[in-house]
């Protein structure tokens, strides 16, 4: 390498070397590993009679009085260790003959592919400033070592430093929605531990309702205020069914639905629930991938989704078009979901209803399954937190499309059963009212008003009735009435010892227990739990007397143990 280029690669490098060495009183050389002077500081001027603005490329060896050999190697040794190396220089000085010095060598830039090594040499005194300036020389070495370590690795660092912000990003996003998912769980369990205990108040309510009018003539002047109390009551559990259908435990009666066909047999009935000035488009292909579903449920979806379209569209005219399809999901489309709660991945069939009304803006979209959060002057009801609920239920998933001005598009995700054939969506013959029991039950529910209506309604339908106020009582009763007990009519949540126990307690006494378990929460997770244990039949609170007497003439028709 040129002295010239030296210069020009290394400047920056000499003017710090004439900052610190100049002021030294010990001679400092800076040079090539090959011996070309690159630098003298004003020490070294004296010492050797070099001229700084005439030195640079100079030969070492030309100034001292050692061979060039033993030079040569001293300046290798040294550019290739990291700390100081000893030796000795003798200097020809002008007039005075050579004068030896003890010194040190340290590399200061190391040997590259494009760039010789440079070496300080420090030629030693008793100067106590030049003894402190060989530990700043190091101290110097030192650092401009940890910078280019630092250099080489900007472009590792700068990587690293990204992915862990985007991997904090992830993070915040992902508490978000865990907090979400959390809020509306506490939400979810809330409100279905308020259903049921407002079931369990309405089941006294709408129970004595319906047996006061079955005892009333027809022309009885309070008959119409007794059918005003069972229709408010009715109203007041279709309420209590939201609820549950928010905290995805409502009454499922599952079928294998084709969304296209149950979609296009509500055409007529969406069609009039619109605004006048919305047009209603439907867009649902054949042969559609079934689902397993529950049609009521469904249905009130559909019908809120749409009614919702309509009121976003308001007085202006507009589109409302619901489609169908499948879809296949990906893990990244599933996490985008509303909420993704680890959905399987594989074969979806959605439904998704899309307006051009006035759209969400995003803190709206936060607060849209909140439970009666309306955009409405007054809300009622529990809107799209029962949707929410409903889709959870069948294991599905929601996505959310909206800005403001540019419309809104909900889309639910429901996962597909390729394999089946779309189910008969009606339910089966009801009971004819005259079918009338005999024989003992034994009735437990840790309610009293459920245990008194209940009682009035098995005497109703022929049959004496022993109680008892919770499981162990049950469980006692049934053992000392064994022989005569025809069938159990069991709430599944009570303190103490719940339905499931007492259940499982009952059938190590007698495994041909008659039981009919009765709950306000939803038949899909009761039979899940119960299938294969010999349940005979369950009933959702609050219930008349009718459906109570067609469940227990289907459970004694399941057994062939008569009653009585």
């Amino acid at each position: 390498m040129k002295g010239g280029s030296i210069l020009v690669r290394h400047a920056a490098l000499i003017e710090h070397f004439h900052t610190f060495t100049d002021p030294c009183p010990a001679a400092h050389i800076l040079v090539t590993e090959e011996g070309e002077i690159v630098a003298v500081n004003i020490a070294a001027q004296k010492l050797s009679g070099l001229e700084r603005d005439t030195c640079n490329g100079k030969k070492l060896s030309d100034f001292v009085s050692d061979r060039p050999d033993d030079l040569l190697q001293y300046l290798h040794v040294c550019a290739r260790n990291r700390r100081p190396m000893p030796g000795a220089i003798s200097w020809r000085q002008t007039g005075n003959g050579p004068h030896e010095y003890r010194c040190q060598g340290f590399v200061i830039e190391p040997h590259s592919s494009d760039s010789t090594a440079l070496v300080i040499i420090h030629c030693e005194t008793k100067d106590v400033a030049g003894n402190k300036f060989i530990a700043l020389n190091r101290k110097m070495e030192e650092l401009e070592a940890a910078y280019h370590k630092l250099a080489s690795h900007a472009e590792v660092l700068k990587s690293e430093i990204a992915r862990r912000m985007q991997v904090e990003e992830e993070q915040r996003a992902l508490e978000k929605q865990m907090h979400h998912v959390q809020k509306l769980e506490s939400l979810g369990i809330m409100a279905g531990g308020i259903a049921h205990d407002f079931n369990n108040m309405l089941m006294a309510v709408l129970g004595n309702a319906d047996l006061a009018l079955a005892d009333l003539e027809p022309w009885s002047p309070v008959r119409p205020f007794i059918e005003e109390i069972e229709k408010v009551s009715r109203r007041a559990a279709d309420l209590c069914r939201q609820m549950l259908a928010y905290s995805g435990r409502g009454k499922f009666v599952v079928k294998t639905v084709n969304l296209s066909d149950l979609l296009l047999d509500m055409a007529g009935m969406l069609e009039i629930s619109v605004s006048k000035k919305a047009v209603l488009k439907f867009n649902c292909p054949e042969n559609l991938p079934p689902i397993d579903s529950d049609p009521s449920q469904l249905r009130q979806i559909i019908m809120n989704l749409v009614i919702n379209a309509s009121e976003a569209i308001g007085n202006r005219s507009g589109v409302i078009t619901v489609s169908t399809g499948a879809v296949e999901c990906d893990r990244a489309y599933l996490a985008a979901t509303f909420l993704d709660e680890n959905l399987a991945e594989g074969l979806y069939t959605y439904l998704e209803v899309a307006d051009t009304g006035h759209g969400m803006d995003r803190e709206t979209k936060a607060k849209l399954f909140d439970p009666f959060f309306t955009t409405k002057f007054t809300g009622r009801g529990l809107g799209m937190s029962a949707v929410l609920g409903i889709v959870r239920g069948h294991k599905g998933g929601i996505k959310v499309y909206s800005e403001p001005g540019r419309g809104t598009a909900i889309k639910l995700l429901f996962p597909a059963v390729p394999d089946a054939l779309p189910g008969d969506m009606h339910e089966g013959p009801a009971g004819d009212g005259k079918w009338q029991g005999k024989g003992t039950v034994l009735l437990v529910d840790d309610d009293e008003t459920v245990r008194a209506v209940g009682r009035q309604m098995l005497e109703r339908l022929g049959f004496n009735v022993l109680t008892a106020n919770d499981g162990s009582q049950g469980v006692a009763a049934y053992r000392e009435h064994t022989a005569e007990i025809d069938l159990v009519l069991l709430d599944l949540t009570m303190p103490h010892m719940d339905g499931e126990e007492t259940f499982r307690e009952m059938r190590r006494i007698s495994a041909e227990v008659r039981v009919i378990l009765s709950s306000g929460y939803n038949e899909q997770d009761v039979t899940q739990r119960f299938a294969g244990k010999g349940l005979a039949g369950f009933i959702q609170k609050p219930y008349t007397l009718e459906p109570l007497r067609d469940t227990i003439q289907k459970a004694f028709e399941k057994t062939s143990r008569p009653p009585g």
